[in-house]
């Protein structure tokens, strides 16, 4: 008797590469996520980190999305490195050349990956945040690919919000 639930095609997400896959994160760590783990049996998964791949190394200076004359730009704040120019065209060249995707989780209020309450400065040096934006790669993420179900890790701990995101 076949297994019928192998008879299924196998849903493709992407998945930021940090959750659960690679200890890439700025400060070498990895993020864990029990959902990410139980779907590994179920789905075909693309990783990247975008960071890694724009070159900066692991561990890393910390980046932020800072407004400089009005303009998002996402900056080392350590070294002052502006790396934006860098993270739109991976963003754009990498996204251009995925496979057909059924889905994307991201790493949440990341500078690159984040799709929602990520932290925006208004100065390199300034402490606090002064408001929230998407990150550089989310934001590329969700103008590329329209309709596809994106989350982030921290969304599929409520249960609704999973089931939503597998519906």
């Amino acid at each position: 008797m076949p297994d019928e639930l192998n008879d299924f095609p196998r849903p493709r997400l992407f998945c930021s590469e940090c959750i659960t896959f690679n200890s890439c994160r700025w400060n070498g760590a990895i993020i864990s996520s029990n959902f990410v783990d139980l779907l590994k049996k179920y789905v075909d998964f693309t990783t990247a980190c975008p960071e890694r791949e724009i070159g900066l190394g692991v561990p890393r200076e910390s980046i932020r999305i800072v407004e400089i004359n009005g303009q998002q730009r996402l900056i080392q704040s350590k070294t002052g490195m502006d790396v934006s120019e860098q993270m739109l065209n991976f963003a754009d060249e990498y996204l251009a050349r995925l496979p057909p995707l059924d889905g994307f989780i991201l790493k949440g209020k990341s500078p690159s990956c984040g799709l929602a309450q990520v932290n925006l400065y208004r100065g390199v040096d300034q402490k606090g945040t002064a408001d929230r934006t998407i990150g550089f790669f989310g934001k590329k993420v969700l103008e590329k690919w329209q309709g596809i179900p994106t989350t982030d890790e921290g969304r599929m701990e409520n249960f609704r919000l999973r089931e939503d995101f597998l519906t």
